[in-house]
């Protein structure tokens, strides 16, 4: 991307506060770099965020105003164009972070959820409670997502469980995603909520109505019977 293109989201900007930019850690790298979509500049991005001392803030001002149908750029307190649409998509279910408790999270309780890394959010959320922290799954995500974890909410499979994972996505996710199909969320954006592959999400979608049909095929022969 272009530093002209950039250029296009500047005058949104001045609608929302500005004391707390000068403060940024990004401040020294260039506008390219922070909004490049990159893998090795966006790791740059993040890196510096990390000890940036306004991160909550800027996460919290810049979506404020990034639009749905509007492509997103770049890194935003931390988190990657992909972290923020599933923040989009938590809203849309009524979710939102609580950004003052994840940065608290990340700063006391850092070790603990890069040891849980491969939990989901509401796994990590039950373990904390046990050092009586009482956190949202979606204000753990957040602090997830900080200390650098993939917080996605289908963990790896464990033990006996051989299923892949759009089969897990067909057992046990089809309320969620259907909802949020019924609310107008894209396919992809889905996808990116649950932390998977859109394929993925296509395939249990298919599964699904592949068994509705059976279902009515057989409540059409009782009904004949």
């Amino acid at each position: 991307m272009t530093a002209t293109t950039r250029l296009l989201t500047r005058p949104a900007s001045r609608t929302i506060a500005k004391p707390w930019r000068a403060s940024a850690a990004c401040q020294s790298l260039d506008l390219d770099t922070v909004f490049s979509d990159t893998v090795a500049d966006q790791r740059k991005v993040q890196t510096a965020c990390q000890t940036c001392p306004v991160r909550a803030r800027c996460l919290s001002d810049i979506t404020a105003f990034e639009k749905p149908l509007h492509r997103v750029w770049g890194v935003v307190g931390g988190l990657l164009p992909q972290q923020r649409r599933a923040l989009r998509t938590h809203a849309v279910l009524g979710e939102y972070p609580d950004l003052r408790q994840a940065t608290v999270l990340t700063r006391r309780y850092g070790a603990l959820l890069k040891q849980w890394k491969k939990s989901t959010p509401a796994t990590v959320a039950e373990q904390l409670r046990k050092h009586g922290v009482i956190a949202s799954p979606v204000t753990v995500r957040v602090a997830m997502w900080w200390t650098g974890s993939k917080a996605n909410l289908i963990a790896p499979t464990a033990g006996d469980d051989t299923r892949l994972t759009w089969e897990r996505i067909r057992d046990e996710h089809r309320q969620v995603v259907e909802e949020l199909t019924g609310l107008g969320v894209s396919r992809q954006n889905i996808a990116q909520f649950l932390g998977v592959w859109d394929g993925q999400v296509k395939s249990a979608m298919a599964a699904w109505r592949r068994q509705d049909r059976k279902t009515a095929v057989k409540a059409g022969e009782v009904r004949a019977a």
